[in-house]
Parts: C-alpha cells; structure tokens; sequence
C-alpha cells in the first residue's frame, strides 16, 4: 500500500515536468515574453507587406536642328541662274514607348514671294539618309529627290519596337531661271505620330 503511494507521487512529479522547463533558455538566446510563455527568438514571426511604386515618365520627343546652326532653312541670296547647295537639317526622335511610329513631313505653302509667285514644287526637294556614323534602325522615305509639298510625306518609319533614331534631311532649290525676284518662304512641319 505505501509503494502505491510513492509511484503515484511520483508520476505526478514527472507529468508536472515538461511545465517546469518551458521557460528555460539558453544562456546565448534572448528571451521574449509572450501570451503563452517565455519562448527564443525564432519561434514566433509577424509580417507586413507595402507596396512599391513608380511610375516613369513617358517620352516622346522630337528634334528637328538646322545643320550649321540657325532657326530657318536659309538657302541665302541666290543669283540668276545660280543653284544654291544644299541645306540640311537633322530629325532625331528620343521615345521610351516601345510602340512603332512615323515622322512625316509637310509644307504650309508653296515656296512664294510677298506677290504670291511661287517656285514650282519639283524646284524645292529633298532626300534622307542617314546621319555620318548613324546606322538608322527604321526605313527612311524620299529617298530619292521627292517635292516639298503640302501633301504630309513620311521621311520615316521607325523599327517594330519603336527604338529611338535619327536621319538627315537634304533640300535642293533650283529657282526657274526668270524667276521673279524677291523672298521666298515658307513653314514645314513635322509630325511623329504613333501607329
């Protein structure tokens, strides 16, 4: 009967054990308090999430340079007969789109005077290729001599994925040799436009 009670005693000592070392901790590893005990680093994690975001600015620039300098296309003070050299100016296009486009071309007016006397369209042309160095990744149009003309005149079109570029343009006059004396003007535009 005693020996009842001592092995009955003593599994309650042993059942009652693995309590007495729940908050045990090695001397190396911190210890955090918790609603269910004291317990190592490690044994419990939290986590948060938080968006990133940026958003980069779209670009979609295009350049148009006067070789040699200046604001005009200026073929100067031309003498009877006389054929001026020819004019050139660079068109660069700076994109982060990724989408293919065109650059075209077009004259507000034929080339006239302050009387209104024109020098005919096929006296005023131009041609592209590309830049010294430059190995242009689209097509260029008007390669060969092409009139300046009121009807838009794509000078370019750029590869599938739109990559930026540049070419040169080249203008040619030949004025009629009685053409009548005066200023002759007029404004080009040029146009990207995505497809």
């Amino acid at each position: 009967m005693v020996w009842k009670k001592v092995g009955i005693i003593v599994s309650v000592v042993m059942l009652s054990a693995p309590s007495l070392y729940a908050g045990f901790q090695s001397s190396d590893s911190p210890v955090y308090s918790t609603t269910t005990g004291r317990t190592s680093l490690g044994t419990f994690s939290a986590a948060e999430t938080i968006r990133v975001t940026a958003t980069i600015a779209t670009l979609f620039d295009l350049s148009v340079e006067v070789v040699g300098g200046g604001e005009a296309l200026d073929f100067g003070e031309v003498g009877v007969g006389e054929n001026p050299s020819r004019k050139e100016l660079v068109i660069a296009m700076k994109t982060n789109l990724r989408r293919p486009y065109q650059i075209t071309q077009e004259s507000f007016s034929p080339l006239q005077n302050e009387s209104g006397v024109v020098i005919p369209e096929e006296r005023f042309t131009c041609v592209t290729y590309g830049y010294t160095g430059n190995q242009t990744q689209g097509d260029l149009g008007a390669k060969e001599p092409t009139p300046v003309s009121q009807r838009p005149l794509v000078l370019f079109l750029s590869d599938k994925i739109g990559n930026g570029d540049y070419f040169t343009v080249g203008y040619d006059l030949i004025p009629l040799k009685d053409q009548q004396a005066g200023e002759y003007s007029t404004v080009l535009t040029f146009t990207a436009t995505l497809l």
